[in-house]
């Protein structure tokens, strides 16, 4: 809105300039005579040289008509060796009666193909500006055009049409700005009464049409605070601004935006869109008291909005920049977030993903880290992810070059409560680090969602810190580090029966109801290391260790429930190994260990009495004699070899 305000504004000063010169030009002289007492005035008045080419033409009744040829009026020598105005020609009309009452009354001004060419420098001066020199670091001067800094008494002007215009504006503090094909109309009957200015540009390659009221603006252009209302419409949407302006950018009001494409919206304007997620801003309706600072401050307050079904309130400050800073507090809805890290649609299918469960090998897309720098205070009534839904979430966001820390009020998750912190940075390549605390959260949800395990339930308590790098989720869990521990008072280990293994049968139906659950871990390259598991059932105290492979979601780990009331009280202990990938471990009980802690024997030792009692019982069976040192199992294939023949034999009939 600043550039429009100063565009508006400038572009009037000039062209008034040219027409109060022309104003008081002789018409009864020839129109050569008269082009050179034009220039003369002009230089006078601006310190500036105005070329007209060609003859000056009059008409005189009821409109006093003065007609040039090309005219060209020079730039300031810091701007630049292209003139400030220049048009193919330019005519003026004056009310005939009104002159002879001594009121200079301009019923028109039309330029044909004008070139204006706006700048700043480094002060803030304008080229449109034409009063004495400003010092540097002095405040901005009101507009003038007069050489002795005086303000010049500006005709009445009743209408002024430009067509197919070129504007370029190159502030000192920004990127140039080209308009072309600009079409400006004003209508402005009464010098002290209201402006309306209707206006068509391009200044991005889509049509944006402008309708603005300035209230006095002849009060405007000398650079007083004038009430102003102002509507730019695209096809995709309109903004609106009611309240007060100046013209140095100044503004303070009202602020509507309806946009059905936001985007696009976006691009009409300033040229950058990029496509904003559903429900997060695609399209949006907002309102906001708002207050801007030529330096380049906005204010937001009491903001209402609604983000494409998210809605929004709260107030911002924003200083603008290379990257905005953006302080202040904000309350939302339900923020859906889904499908935000890969930039897919959701539930799209890449081509990267494992199809048998793995993580996404989708890069993610962090390239918003760096878009802005914020401190801001928050609430949400929930986020929804691609791995997990959160309930009412409070906090404090700061995001510095690219580098996001939330802080944790409190955060409602898997039906309990997490605080704590969350790092997300991208200076350097994208990581991760969450150092986190959560209460009566619900087991089966957290680790399904996190984890991808479903066998676990119950209510629990735990703590987390890790880090994670990489440029995808497959990525970041290979890489996981750090350390933790969990607590259940109750819980339940759906497809394995602990109960029904102790007795023989198969363990891999039923469920294992437990009283209480402790561990600790650490994470390393993506493993998680555990060796102090204790688990408690009404029968059974049972202990655990091992690894769990979050990055590639598998397991190596051995529980071993000890039957409190077996061996004569002293305790049973059945070691029972899973191994294998998360979605189907083969679980099996350590019979070596079973054997070992029921005999007091080793295996090997178990295997050497078994053999001899087999070859005990071998000699009985044969009827072996003690001097026949032949091995009981070749005795028996002798044994079976002699039967064998005597059948053959008696088969045949040889007796």
């Amino acid at each position: 809105m600043r550039l429009l305000v100063r565009l508006i504004g400038a572009l009037l000063v000039a062209v008034l300039l040219l027409g109060a010169g022309l104003v008081a030009l002789p018409f009864v002289l020839p129109g050569e005579k008269v082009a050179r007492i034009a220039v003369d005035q002009i230089r006078a008045r601006t310190g500036r040289e105005l070329s007209i080419a060609g003859d000056v033409s009059f008409t005189y009744w009821p409109v006093l008509g003065v007609t040039t040829g090309p005219v060209r009026f020079a730039n300031a020598d810091w701007a630049g060796a292209e003139p400030m105005l220049s048009a193919d020609a330019l005519t003026l009309g004056l009310s005939a009666p009104d002159l002879l009452r001594g009121v200079v009354r301009i019923t028109e001004i039309t330029a044909a193909r004008p070139v204006l060419n706006l700048a700043t420098r480094e002060d803030g001066r304008g080229n449109w500006e034409f009063g004495a020199e400003r010092s540097a670091g002095a405040a901005e001067t009101t507009p003038s055009a007069s050489g002795g800094g005086g303000a010049v008494a500006f005709p009445v002007l009743e209408k002024l049409n430009l067509a197919d215009a070129r504007i370029t504006w190159a502030p000192a503090d920004g990127e140039r700005v080209v308009l072309d094909g600009t079409d400006l109309a004003l209508d402005w009957p009464d010098q002290s009464g209201p402006a309306q200015i209707r206006a068509v540009l391009y200044p991005h390659g889509t049509m944006v049409s402008l309708k603005a009221q300035i209230e006095r603006l002849d009060r405007f252009l000398t650079g007083e605070e004038t009430p102003l209302a102002l509507q730019a419409e695209t096809a995709d949407g309109t903004i609106g601004f009611d309240g007060r302006a100046r013209m140095s950018g100044a503004a303070a009001g009202h602020l509507s935006i309806d946009a059905r494409d936001t985007a696009r919206l976006l691009a009409a304007l300033a040229g950058e869109g990029g496509e904003l997620p559903r429900m997060l801003g695609d399209s949006a309706r907002i309102a906001a008291d708002v207050s801007y600072h030529p330096e380049g401050r906005i204010g937001l307050k009491q903001i209402v909005a609604d983000l494409g079904g998210t809605s929004l309130s709260g107030s911002l400050d924003v200083v603008l920049g290379a990257r905005p800073r953006i302080k202040g507090q904000i309350a939302t809805g339900v923020l859906d977030l889904r499908g935000l890290g890969t930039g897919g649609d959701e539930g799209a299918d890449t081509g990267q993903k494992d199809k048998s469960g793995g993580w996404s090998q989708d890069r993610i897309d962090a390239g918003a880290l760096s878009l802005v720098d914020a401190d801001l205070d928050f609430s949400t009534e929930g986020v929804r992810t691609d791995t997990t839904d959160i309930g009412r979430l409070r906090g404090r966001l700061a995001l510095e070059n690219a580098r996001a820390v939330l802080d944790i009020a409190e955060a409602q998750v898997f039906d309990g409560i997490v605080t704590g912190q969350l790092v997300a940075n991208n200076r350097s390549g994208f990581s991760l680090r969450a150092d986190v605390a959560a209460s009566r959260i619900d087991m089966q949800k957290a680790l399904r969602d996190l984890a991808g395990v479903k066998r676990l339930s119950g209510r629990g308590e735990a703590r987390i810190e890790v880090l994670a790098s990489g440029s995808s989720e497959a990525a970041l869990m290979n890489s996981l580090s750090g350390s933790g521990s969990i607590a259940m008072a109750e819980g339940v280990i759906s497809g394995f029966d602990l109960d029904r293994l102790t007795r023989g049968g198969d363990p891999g139906s039923g469920t294992t109801v437990f009283d209480s659950l402790n561990a600790s871990f650490t994470i390393r390259d993506g493993d998680l290391f555990n060796d102090d598991l204790e688990l408690n059932l009404p029968n059974y105290r049972t202990e655990g260790e091992g690894r769990i492979g979050i990055g590639a979601r598998d397991l190596d780990y051995v529980i071993t429930p000890i039957a409190l009331r077996a061996n004569a009280g002293e305790g049973l202990r059945i070691p029972i190994r899973f191994k294998g990938s998360w979605d189907d471990p083969k679980i099996r009980p350590d019979v070596k260990a079973v054997i070992e802690q029921g005999t007091g024997m080793s295996r090997e030792e178990l295997e050497t009495r078994a053999k001899d009692k087999l070859r005990e019982k071998l000699e009985k069976e044969l009827r072996m004699q003690p001097d026949d040192n032949r091995d009981p199992v070749d005795a028996l294939k002798d044994r079976l070899e002699d039967e064998a023949r005597k059948g053959l034999l008696k088969l045949f009939g040889d007796r």
